[in-house]
């Protein structure tokens, strides 16, 4: 079996994209625990320094005493540490079909649609003609884009995307 795209029969397809479900399933899990722990900790941060600022405007004294503070400041860790494992315990996503790791970068196929070959568009970026995607990057080089399609041999595995 080869990687080029296309050559996979619809038998095979269906088994790639079957044993990659589990896999993709529990990247989306690890994902909405990590945000929904940052999202804890930022209302804590957030919510009590207002709850406090509100009271010693309306009161003339804070709502949360020293002692109080330490205990949302540990939430508050214990929220980041939870959102730290479960951002590095993430699942790789690596295709079944021809072992590439598909976070990875652009390779060769489209990550929306596993069209080959890409273009590229005037700031230099891989550019889908097929389906319009171009790539785009978050600060840092994060990834800002759904995959839905190995980007090695071009094989759909997750049409809600990644």
């Amino acid at each position: 079996m080869t990687s080029e795209p296309g050559n996979y029969s619809a038998e095979e397809v269906l088994a790639f994209q079957h044993a990659f479900h589990p896999i993709a399933e529990r990247y989306r899990r690890h994902r909405m625990i990590a945000s929904l722990a940052l999202a804890c900790c930022f209302c804590l941060l957030i919510g009590t320094s207002l709850a406090n600022g509100f009271s010693l405007l309306l009161l003339d004294r804070p709502l949360f005493s020293h002692r109080d503070h330490s205990y949302l400041s540990a939430g508050g860790v214990i929220c980041l540490v939870i959102a730290g494992m479960a951002l590095f315990s993430k699942p790789p996503l690596r295709c079944p079909a021809c072992q590439a790791f598909m976070d990875a970068g652009i390779s060769r196929c489209c990550p929306d649609c596993g069209a080959h070959p890409l273009d590229t568009d005037l700031l230099n970026r891989p550019h889908c003609p097929h389906c319009g995607w171009t790539r785009r990057l978050g600060k840092g080089g994060s990834r800002r884009y759904r995959i839905r399609a190995c980007t090695g041999c071009g094989l759909l595995l997750d049409p809600r995307g990644l």
